[in-house]
């Protein structure tokens, strides 16, 4: 009687989700910006080629105007700076100002320069 119980037990564990070791977590599409020092064409290139071959990711956009890289995928957004830094090119998270941090938010030209522009 007690062996039938300990199965019917183990078998309800099992199904929901009880005691499984093997679980791995689960990721989330993330967006990554990220600020990066091109000059060229080929800083550019060697930025896109970089990201692009990191596992996961799904797409790489470069505006070499602003100087900041959107990689979109399945990955971990330190994983990723660390893979621009690895091309020997200047790279930091892009920075963001909170509005509730600015005096008006919303007036012409009162963000840092460092900030995005606001939309």
């Amino acid at each position: 009687m007690k062996s039938c119980f300990f199965l019917q037990s183990k078998q309800l564990l099992w199904l929901f989700g009880g005691t499984r070791r093997n679980h791995k977590k689960r990721k989330y599409t993330q967006i990554v910006e990220l600020k990066v020092r091109m000059d060229c064409d080929g800083c550019e290139l060697k930025v896109y080629n970089a990201l692009s071959s990191l596992h996961g990711v799904e797409s790489v956009e470069i505006n070499r105007k602003e100087q900041k890289v959107t990689v979109v995928g399945y990955m971990d957004q330190y994983k990723v700076l660390k893979k621009a830094k690895s091309t020997g090119k200047k790279a930091e998270i892009w920075p963001y100002v909170h509005y509730s941090l600015v005096r008006h938010p919303y007036a012409h030209l009162v963000y840092d320069r460092k900030a995005p522009p606001a939309m």
